[in-house]
């Protein structure tokens, strides 16, 4: 045992003080067509979510950065640690493979950049950004035809005969492998085109290191904790492939890279249980075959390095791992694989024993209502005592004495009250500890203001006439519409006869896009609807198809950020995918460009439909229904990617793909009641003797029980009451009833 455990202490000093380590890699061959934020541990840092995608798949799937059209979603990958300005790493390197498709701009802009943070948050401060553009900056002039160029810059945002560009202009179509440096004490950043050694030609920006970055003070160089691919208009359209992050050139590039291992996530298992196979994937440009793996754990008592076992063979490799008998806590289990002169690494923590706590969905309410009783479970495979803690992002709405949980043994419930007169939002966080682990669950509340109905389009314009534009709508001559063209052909989108006296056509046939502020009502507040307000939004209209959408249908209806932006939510779809013979569905999408959630109910042509649907600006969730009768009626919620925006806008879309649609009597408010009529259906209270007990039920469980002492109230809410509520007959009476929040 004393032989190898020294062994293994040798092995480990060995990769500590080796400078080749691989950071990161993505060769993006684990992907599917389509957003690589959804699919990846890629995420997003601005921009359209949804709108990086990987191409190709299943050939080569590659990433692709397109710049200059309405995909602007700029993503990151965040590194294992930060790599400090006076740290013991000197140099990060990056390397990818490029190949132009579209051309950028003249001028272009940058595509690729490390990124840096001197708190490990939001990323934020870009450096050594790569650049494309279509200007030869040496010789004064733009490039031949079938060809761009390339560059690099500190910091700055525009690429001038200050900076650095390479020598030669790169071919369209063509691969080459960009490797960039980044000098942590410095700032100074280094490119290479297609290069073997790291003293093969290359280019160093000379612009100059800032000394703040957005107001904070950086020393001039900046701590480093990710890599990030930006689109932005000008870049024209880049595939990326074989990505990699080391901290010394022969790690990303040259006859002999550092080999690749993947990223394994946070295992949990309980005490005494064994853990695995983990699937562990390994590559290196000689071969996988001959790759060594070894390992290292940061709590040997708990997992000894000899309860940590390799399995399979080439690039497909296993771990599997056997806590010591009876304990919990935690370890970071670290895999070293060897090609024989470079090592990379990947770590995971493993947790023994952990407590679990069930999902909490997010939550809404209104300002001056409680939200909940919530349920959830908790549980502990070890039967150890548990404490739960709770904890308010923003306790000037809700403050953690406000977050009150109940229950006992598994079933636990959450309720959620808070301050008077207060709206917005806060991540709510109940945390379940054994005393050896602590496990957490977070949620999102939403305390939406109530705003009632506060916009309202019915498109009746009183000079209408037959396929009058809704741009140019005007009364006596002066324009009197809203709306404003956000893109496509200008007044392209006609008001034809409808439900009264007109309704907006949407047309498969036309190109305009129209936009409309639904926050100049003079009751609301200045900015009534940001991302931290908490509003909840519903808006309706009327639907009336009278020509089927394509099979993969398009968009046409959606909350927007402005206008004539381009930051939407809510999408709401009409496609045939999935609909009978002549009949059509909706769909719906947070932010994707295409439906992620359909309506199970096939429309018709030529009969009308009430569409609802909720935006919550808070968490950027959306919720579709067809036809209710109340909030509880039957709906569907987008599964795409959310990311919270503000909405100051409503939109309405027109393409190819959408049909011939008429949308009349559009409507926006706070509540579900502002924007569609509710059905109230009596819903029977049943009284049952028991013994000396009555048990109350009740079919609808949307409705809350409510009691009071004489029958003219006031009622109150009975906390955590459900259907087969028991109650003494002996202690008071009482009376009681149903209420539909």
């Amino acid at each position: 045992m004393k032989k190898i455990a020294l062994m293994l202490i040798g092995l480990l000093a060995a990769a500590s003080t080796t400078k080749a380590n691989l950071v990161v890699s993505d060769d993006f061959n684990s992907y599917t067509n389509g957003g690589i934020v959804a699919q990846s541990v890629w995420l997003p840092n601005s921009g359209t979510a949804g709108t990086m995608w990987v191409t190709n798949y299943p050939s080569n799937p590659q990433l692709e950065v397109a710049g200059g059209t309405s995909r602007t979603e700029d993503i990151y990958l965040r590194f294992p640690s930060i790599y400090a300005t006076n740290g013991a790493t000197t140099e990060l390197f990056s390397s990818f493979k490029m190949i132009g498709t579209n051309y950028p701009t003249i001028l272009g802009t940058y595509i690729a950049h490390f990124t840096g943070t001197n708190s490990f948050g939001t990323p934020s401060g870009f450096r050594a950004r790569v650049w494309v553009s279509c200007t030869n900056i040496p010789s004064g002039a733009t490039n031949v035809a079938g060809t761009f160029s390339v560059g690099i810059v500190n910091t700055t945002n525009i690429l001038t005969s200050s900076q650095a560009q390479w020598t030669s202009a790169l071919t369209m179509g063509a691969t080459n492998v960009i490797v960039t440096r980044y000098v942590l004490a410095t700032g100074v950043s280094t490119l290479w085109v297609n290069p073997t050694a790291v003293s093969d030609p290359s280019i160093t920006a000379t612009d100059p290191v800032p000394y703040t970055d957005n107001g904070n003070p950086t020393n001039g160089p900046l701590n480093i904790s990710a890599y990030s691919f930006r689109q932005a208009s000008g870049g024209g359209i880049m595939r990326i492939d074989d990505f990699k992050v080391g901290t010394s050139f022969s790690d990303v590039a040259g006859a002999n890279t550092s080999p690749t291992i993947n990223g394994i996530t946070d295992q949990n298992t309980p005490a005494s249980m064994q853990i695995g196979p983990i699937s562990i994937i390994v590559g290196d440009d000689g071969g996988a075959a001959g790759l060594t793996l070894t390992k290292g754990s940061s709590n040997p008592t708990l997992v000894p390095t000899n309860n940590i076992v390799f399995g399979g063979s080439g690039a497909s490799r296993t771990v599997t791992i056997t806590p010591a008998t009876g304990l919990q806590g935690s370890s970071l289990i670290t895999i070293f694989v060897s090609d024989g002169v470079n090592i990379t690494s990947t770590s995971f923590r493993l947790t023994v024993g952990a407590p679990t706590i069930s999902a909490i969905p997010n939550q809404i309410t209104y300002s001056n209502m409680s939200a909940g009783p919530v349920s959830f479970t908790v549980g502990d495979a070890e039967g150890d005592t548990l404490t739960l803690t709770k904890t308010s992002s923003n306790p000037a709405l809700i403050p953690d004495a406000n977050v009150v949980t109940s229950g006992s043994g598994p079933s636990r419930t959450v309720t959620l009250t808070p301050l008077a007169d207060q709206t917005g939002v806060s991540t709510i966080t109940i945390s379940v500890a054994d005393g050896f682990n602590t496990n957490s669950a977070s949620f999102v509340l939403s305390v939406s203001p109530r705003y009632g109905l506060f916009f309202s389009e019915s498109f009746d314009y009183n000079d209408f006439v037959q396929d009058t534009a809704l741009l140019g709508a005007d009364f006596n001559g002066v324009v009197f519409s809203q709306w404003a063209n956000a893109t496509g052909t200008a007044f392209d989108l006609l008001l034809v006869p409808g439900t009264g006296n007109s309704a907006a056509q949407l047309s498969y046939l036309r190109t305009e896009d129209l936009g409309v502020w639904i926050t100049n009502n003079p009751a609301l507040p200045n900015n009534p609807f940001s991302a931290t307000s908490g509003a909840v939004l519903y808006s309706s209209f009327t639907l009336v198809m009278s020509n089927l959408p394509s099979s993969g249908g398009d968009y046409f209806a959606i909350f927007k950020d402005g206008r004539t932006t381009s930051n939407f939510r809510g999408k709401i779809y009409a496609s045939t995918i999935n609909a009978a013979t002549g009949f059509y569905r909706l769909g719906l999408a947070n932010v994707a460009n295409s439906f992620s959630v359909q309506f199970p109910l096939d429309l018709q042509t030529n009969q009308s439909y009430l569409v609802v649907s909720r935006c919550n600006t808070g968490t950027g969730e959306t919720v579709l229904w067809v036809n209710p009768t109340s909030e509880a009626s039957p709906s569907v919620a987008a599964t795409d990617v959310v990311t919270p925006v503000g909405i100051s806008a409503y939109g309405l879309r027109q393409s190819s793909g959408i049909g011939i649609s008429y949308l009349d009597n559009l409507a926006i408010g706070t509540a579900f009641g502002d924007v569609a009529t509710i059905t109230v259906v009596p819903i029977p209270l049943h009284i049952q003797s028991s013994g000396t007990n009555v048990v109350l039920t009740w079919s609808d469980a949307s409705f809350s029980l409510q009691s009071a002492t004489i029958v003219t109230g006031p009622y109150t809410t009975i906390t955590g009451a459900s259907s087969g509520f028991v109650t003494n007959t002996a202690l008071a009476q009482m009376y009681f009833r149903l209420f539909h929040p």
